[in-house]
């Protein structure tokens, strides 16, 4: 089994469910004693969509920002590495083209530069490490045929191919856009034949799908 992997982990989560963060941290060390190496993104969540509403309220354009997005990423990833110390190196890293160095088994990983989301960072991670599959851990448990929100009936789509999933999500990012994986990722993500795991904030579930079994949530190959 190849025991590297990308894992993603939502801003909102970070910042509203401390007990799942703190079960995350716990299975991360879990697993780097057992020989896994990770590379961890942290998402901007609702601190990023906040200071963007400032944002947009006094004219800022499209890089301005996205580079407040980017600033609340980093942030939250400041604060996982700190949470994750001794396992993880004590550098957060914020360009996902440069060389990694697994000094120690965990690397926490921020947003790069206006114009990319971390789904799209956390693609290129991957291949540079040569993961097989990245993990975007949300608040929402998967992929949905419509936003659950505000659609009762919406129904959860357990396995995707990249082609469908694209037909859903539209070819455009913008900053700020809330969707389970962004469209500019996703075409990556094809190109390099990887799988992404959609998956909700459960720790169980985390860990199936880490050790590629079934799990609730959405699998996109």
């Amino acid at each position: 089994m190849n025991k590297r992997a990308v894992l993603s982990l939502g801003g909102s989560v970070i910042t509203s469910n401390k007990p799942f963060v703190e079960a995350f941290v716990s299975l991360i060390r879990e697993f780097a004693g057992n020989g896994w190496e990770f590379i961890v993104y942290s998402g901007g969540g609702k601190l990023a969509r906040e200071f963007q509403q400032q944002g947009k309220k006094i004219g800022m354009d499209d890089t301005g920002l996205d580079w407040l997005g980017i600033y609340a990423s980093r942030i939250h990833a400041h604060l996982l590495c700190g949470m994750l110390s001794g396992v993880a190196s004590p550098e957060v890293i914020t360009d996902p083209t440069l060389p990694v160095n697994f000094s120690k088994p965990v690397i926490c990983a921020g947003g790069w530069k206006p114009g990319w989301s971390t789904d799209f960072d956390a693609v290129k991670s991957a291949s540079l490490i040569g993961a097989k599959k990245v993990l975007n851990i949300t608040n929402v448990d998967g992929v949905y045929d419509k936003d659950p929100s505000q659609f009762p009936d919406a129904k959860k789509l357990a396995v995707l191919s990249w082609p469908a999933f694209q037909k859903l999500v539209g070819k455009r990012w913008t900053p700020g856009l809330s969707m389970p994986f962004d469209p500019i990722a996703s075409r990556e993500a094809a190109m390099l034949g990887l799988k992404v795991c959609i998956i909700g904030p459960s720790i169980g579930e985390v860990r199936k799908a880490l050790h590629d079994e079934g799990f609730f949530g959405t699998v996109i190959s």
